[in-house]
């Protein structure tokens, strides 16, 4: 690419081989964290940009009966986290409702800033009080039956 100009026939052709690439690694790192043969790095990250990221790949990948709608809060806070793992976790969610609509359907990522006031629970989860950003992934799907969920109890 460093000896080519992007009106080359040949740009589109190496830029996806560095796309490819840099998914590539991202999996090879994936593959690492998982094996706990490496720590996860944390750094400040731009949740909406992420979800975009993976948004371009999600219309190549989800069939065309499935619409895929982002709805994103255009001032989202800066988030604190891994972009390979926030990849890996957009990826199965949008795998899960892809296999969910097999006759198609629509699924929807959501981010917004939360503020939660007081302690909050939910389920097993408790909140403090402060800032917090929301990533919402949904589908029309057909969703789980009793069996599975009660699977994962």
């Amino acid at each position: 690419m460093m000896k080519k100009d992007e009106l080359d026939p040949d740009w589109k052709y190496l830029a996806n081989i560095d796309q490819l690439n840099q998914r590539a690694t991202d999996l090879i790192k994936q593959l690492l964290i998982f094996s706990r043969k490496v720590d996860s790095v944390l750094q400040p990250m731009d949740l909406n940009e992420e979800v975009k990221e993976y948004y371009s790949l999600l219309k190549e990948t989800i069939p065309k009966m499935i619409s895929v709608d982002l709805i994103m809060d255009a001032d989202l806070r800066k988030i604190k986290g891994d972009p390979v793992q926030l990849g890996q976790v957009i990826m199965n969610l949008s795998v899960n409702a892809r296999d969910a609509m097999p006759e198609g359907g629509k699924m929807q990522i959501i981010t917004k800033n939360i503020d939660i006031e007081e302690k909050s629970v939910r389920g097993d989860i408790e909140l403090s009080p402060g800032h917090y950003i929301l990533l919402s992934v949904s589908d029309t799907g057909h969703g789980m039956n009793k069996e599975t969920i009660d699977s994962y109890l």
